[in-house]
């Protein structure tokens, strides 16, 4: 550069600045960042055109070591230093400042989205793994990618014995149970060839519990002359009887059914007799008896 004070002289460039500037640019994330060094070694990190920006900034602020020489000249050179002079480091943050307002505009209007991206060109290259989720997958497409249902596997051991549990509480008391019935029962047959007119006890039952009883008995009568047949069910105690009668023709055979309720509750024996006007008559009895009281 020429001295004003004296054209045909060169002044030096004592005010020279150096600068080294590392920095990445991403170009699909549209970042931009590095460090700026100057030429004392003082280092300075930018990340994004504002940053680096600002590092050139405090670049042109920093503190400089003049040497005497220098500094004499400065002396003797104010008018020249009074000038605004447009210095490298201010020119380049200006710039970065313009870049960094109005490239980030343009890079937001510049980023990829679905709409920019051609159908087929993403594959499983391009998408890193383990980075997709199951919410980033739609149900039914997370649906057809499950597999078939497969085999049931093998029936497993039979475990062990558990340990036997502990003794449950005392339940409460029952509702008393019905009154006991007690049932006697006799069966009997007489003699063949019995003659006419002649009663024939076939059924003795004897000391049964005193009570009230109801009683069924079944007379299986045979006569061999025709005749008239009565059969009579009879109880002690005041309890009272019934009878059944069957007109029989010869050589017939019948079924007579007794039935009675005793009148008092004192009975303990009962009997069946029978008796036919005909000749040779023969009997079997069956008898049931309740206990009603």
């Amino acid at each position: 550069m020429k001295n004003p004070m004296n054209p045909g002289k060169v002044m030096p460039m004592n005010n020279a600045q150096s600068i080294d500037i590392h920095c990445d640019i991403d170009s699909i994330e549209g970042s931009f960042r590095g460090e700026l060094k100057n030429e004392l070694g003082i280092s300075r990190s930018f990340s994004g055109w504002t940053e680096f920006a600002t590092a050139l900034v405090a670049r042109h602020t920093t503190p400089r070591t003049k040497s005497k020489t220098s500094q004499r000249r400065t002396n003797n050179m104010n008018y020249i230093r009074n000038m605004k002079r447009p210095r490298l480091a201010t020119i380049l943050a200006g710039l970065a400042l313009f870049i960094a307002l109005g490239g980030t505009a343009a890079a937001a209007g510049g980023l990829i989205n679905g709409k920019k991206i051609k159908k087929g060109t993403i594959t499983s290259k391009q998408i890193k793994n383990k980075t997709i989720t199951k919410a980033k997958i739609s149900p039914s497409t997370f649906g057809a990618l499950a597999g078939a249902k497969g085999p049931q596997g093998p029936k497993g051991d039979k475990g062990s014995t558990g340990a036997k549990g502990a003794t449950g509480l005392q339940g409460p008391k029952g509702d008393p149970g019905e009154t006991q019935i007690t049932t006697y029962h006799a069966s009997g047959s007489s003699i063949n060839n019995i003659p006419a007119n002649q009663e024939k006890n076939v059924i003795n039952m004897n000391n049964l519990a005193s009570g009230r009883y109801v009683i069924n008995a079944s007379v299986q009568a045979f006569s061999q002359g025709a005749g008239t047949v009565n059969c009579s069910l009879n109880t002690n105690g005041g309890g009272g009887s019934a009878g059944g009668t069957w007109t029989a023709a010869a050589n017939g055979r019948n079924v007579i059914a007794l039935t009675h309720v005793t009148d008092t509750p004192t009975v303990s024996h009962i009997d069946v007799a029978c008796e036919s006007s005909g000749v040779n008559s023969a009997y079997s009895v069956e008898v049931s008896a309740i206990k009603a009281s």
